[in-house]
């Protein structure tokens, strides 16, 4: 009587560990990865943030020892991509590579979701030289907003519509006291192309994207966008210090599909921190001014959450 309870209660922890793997419908594999891991990217190719995922999925091969593939999915202001991760099985093998447009996408109503909706895996990198930008006629800032001060609405600001990068356009407006007119450039490959041909005058942009048009003198870096001076570029002073006080938290961040098991996500994210902590990752990323700063889980909640309620105050604005 006793045996047969014994194996009455072996068999029943069987049956639940066989029910909770089919509740997530996948058990994790210890050997994790064994194949190829698709990194999508909402993003068309020969911006920062496809830049910045190759050089990461490069190093990420290494450690993990499978492939890390770039899959380029842009539309919809990333959300086209984002759906798409969202949407896959929670395997492992499906990633999001991504920025704070994912945040924002959400508090437009563009997406029904935010992070909140996947498994925040780690933040590699943060973005302190975001910057903006004029055509080459234009030197400073100061000659930029007196221009747009004189003259409203004869100024083109180009960026993708929708993006995250749409809200330091309404910041300037706002705090200057002047108005563009906003044109949807598509994403930062795109808008950098119709700076360059003429078709815009101003916009927001990693700078590392536009170091070569700014030492030939194409384009002019009017001020970066953080708290204070980037290390990377500090000659250039930022909007707070010329009077604009608006700082811009730009990151990059890598996520799971929802229910992906706490074990995958966690191998991921060391792997993310052993590259960030690679010299050779890090000199990678600083030729395009990015700063490699490797966040956890939790610590990357905490920032998707503040970089939430910076962009509520500007949803009325983006949603008119």
């Amino acid at each position: 009587m006793f045996r047969l309870k014994k194996y009455t209660g072996v068999a029943i922890v069987i049956v639940l560990a066989i029910l909770i793997m089919s509740v997530s419908g996948f058990a994790v594999e210890s050997n994790y990865p064994t194949r190829p891991i698709s990194f999508v990217v909402p993003a068309s190719p020969g911006g920062g943030t496809d830049a910045s995922s190759r050089i990461l999925a490069k190093y990420l091969t290494q450690e993990l020892g499978q492939a890390v593939v770039i899959v380029n999915v842009a539309g919809g202001g990333g959300s086209v991509g984002s759906r798409k991760v969202k949407d896959s099985d929670p395997d492992g093998y499906t990633a999001l590579y991504y920025h704070e447009n994912t945040v924002m996408t959400n508090v437009i109503g563009l997406t029904e979701y935010g992070y909140e909706a996947f498994e925040v895996a780690a933040i590699p990198l943060i973005v302190d030289s975001l910057g903006v930008v004029a055509s080459s006629e234009y030197k400073s800032l100061e000659e930029v907003i007196s221009f747009a001060r004189e003259n409203p609405k004869k100024l083109i600001y180009g960026t993708e519509i929708g993006g995250s990068f749409t809200i330091p356009f309404f910041a300037i407006q706002n705090l200057a006291g002047v108005e563009f007119i906003l044109v949807d450039t598509g994403s930062i490959g795109p808008t950098i192309a119709a700076m360059v041909g003429g078709q815009i005058d101003i916009t927001a942009t990693p700078l590392g994207m536009v170091k070569d048009y700014l030492e030939t003198g194409q384009m002019t870096a009017l001020a970066t966008m953080g708290q204070e001076r980037s290390p990377l570029l500090p000659d250039i002073p930022t909007l707070i210090e010329q009077g604009i006080d608006f700082y811009y938290p730009k990151f990059y961040c890598i996520a799971f599909p929802k229910e992906t098991s706490e074990e995958i996500v966690q191998k991921f994210s060391d792997a993310v921190k052993k590259v960030v902590e690679n010299p050779a990752y890090q000199e990678e990323v600083k030729k395009l001014f990015f700063t490699p700063h490797y966040l956890n889980s939790e610590e990357a909640i905490v920032l998707i959450e503040k970089t939430k309620l910076m962009f509520e105050e500007y949803k009325d604005e983006m949603t008119k």
